[in-house]
């Protein structure tokens, strides 16, 4: 079965404008509700006229308010803006999207509020052991231009389909589950942002434990 077919928000009838109003909040950017309708219909095959759109994606149970939600979506002032697991769901329906996202959505402004380090609580030889991993051990920065980058997406994008295909249900899971189970299938890229020996035994350890 194709992976698409797996997320909930892209099943049936509902699959166009959600998929629409991906595209045109993760191109464009965050857009208020008329300029949003807009746009989608500068994006669609132009067989229904702007007020059409706006009444499907505005009303009560409508687009925005399920794509909001589910999380694909979020306010951003008196906005909507795609979130990072509407733009990774986006891009398993339009992978060749990658390289045209709204380019705000990779400034160093997404950093903020990002951890500079972390720790993992482990046990070695029957001893437990707790190690915190700073940034004198992870190139944080590379780490996250690489995350946050058009390819960044697009790999975990691809990562993201063989765990639909495995039974994650995206329209159910939130973010920070979602991204503990793509760090796991994504050790050895992370791995290469680890600058310390000892550190790589720590991590290495770390993800054993999220895999349990």
């Amino acid at each position: 079965m194709d992976p698409i077919d797996l997320i909930p928000i892209f099943q049936g009838k509902k699959r166009e404008y959600n998929t629409l109003i991906l595209e045109a909040l993760a191109t464009e950017g965050p857009l208020k509700n008329w300029s949003l309708a807009k746009k989608i219909y500068e994006l669609s095959s132009k067989d229904r006229d702007v007020h059409n759109i706006y009444s499907v994606i505005v009303r009560k149970n409508g687009r925005l308010e399920e794509l909001h939600k589910k999380k694909y979506i979020g306010e951003i002032e008196d906005k909507w803006g795609a979130t990072e697991k509407g733009i990774l769901g986006l891009l398993i329906v339009k992978p060749n999207l990658y390289n045209k996202i709204y380019p705000d959505y990779f400034s160093q402004s997404m950093f903020s509020g990002l951890p500079t380090s972390f720790s993992f609580s482990v046990n070695i030889k029957g001893k437990s052991a707790k190690k915190n991993i700073d940034k004198s051990d992870i190139n944080f920065t590379k780490f996250y231009k690489y995350y946050y980058s058009p390819q960044g997406y697009l790999d975990r994008s691809k990562t993201l389909k063989e765990l639909i295909v495995e039974g994650i249900n995206l329209d159910m899971i939130n973010m920070e589950t979602l991204s503990q189970f793509l760090a796991i299938r994504s050790k050895d890229k992370i791995m290469n942002f680890v600058e310390s020996e000892e550190s790589k035994k720590y991590i290495n350890k770390g993800f054993k434990i999220l895999q349990q």
